[in-house]
């Protein structure tokens, strides 16, 4: 027979995935370096990319990612609407989190890899105008420009290249987002910026993701050490 229940019953959340690996600057230019490489040409032995997005594509969407901080799904849904070169911003309109709404600055090589492929993206608009279709409105495309980049296409090529890198196992292409606010932290960013930049609602989510390294960690300590000054009075 069945009977009423009427305490309410206990769900166990599966913990979220720890990410603590950090991508330094030499481990990105290796990613870079090792990006959109064609199918008749592997990155290691065994080890080959799948046709769709150029070299360029990726790095431009990798750079992004680790100097930007955007997530993933934000970052292929980005429009040429929503980007300003001139005046070196990047605009989100919608995201995971009401936060997520935000204006996100650029650095100088983020604008210099968006500037390649805005040069191509401009091409194919006027090329679109005279066969009187609809341009392609997307920032990140595969096959030619003809479709937007995927997450799933971006992580699985990531995750080809982390494997030819030899990199750890946590190594994911989200690990550039948890770069990007990792080497913010570490050079003294105040968590309230940090949610800012990377549309977090709580400061629980920035100290997830940000992971000091043991120079800053000593660092602060240093922070109790006597001046040079005081210490020769």
């Amino acid at each position: 027979m069945f009977e009423y229940q009427f305490t309410p019953p206990k769900f166990k959340l599966r913990d979220e995935p720890k990410r603590d690996f950090v991508v330094d600057e030499p481990t990105f230019q290796n990613i870079l370096t090792n990006c959109g490489r064609s199918v008749d040409e592997p990155i290691a032995a065994g080890i080959t990319a799948k046709a769709g997005a150029g070299r360029e594509v990726l790095q431009a969407l990798y750079t992004v990612l680790y100097d930007c901080g955007l997530r993933a799904g934000e970052a292929v849904k980005l429009t040429w609407d929503r980007v300003n070169l001139d005046e070196r911003w990047i605009f989100i309109d919608a995201g995971k989190t009401k936060s997520a709404r935000r204006k996100v600055p650029l650095t100088s090589r983020v604008v210099a890899v968006l500037s390649g492929l805005k040069a191509k993206a401009d091409e194919r608009a006027k090329a679109a105008t005279a066969k009187k279709t609809a341009p392609v409105p997307w920032v990140f495309t595969r096959y030619k420009g003809k479709q937007p980049l995927t997450v799933g296409w971006a992580s699985h090529e990531f995750g080809r290249i982390a494997k030819a890198l030899e990199l750890p196992k946590g190594a994911v292409m989200h690990s550039l987002r948890h770069s990007f606010a990792s080497r913010l932290g570490n050079k003294g960013c105040a968590t309230a910026d940090l949610m800012a930049l990377c549309g977090w609602e709580s400061p629980q989510i920035a100290k997830r993701y940000t992971h000091l390294n043991d120079a800053r960690m000593a660092e602060i300590v240093g922070f109790l050490e006597p001046k040079a000054a005081e210490a020769g009075k």
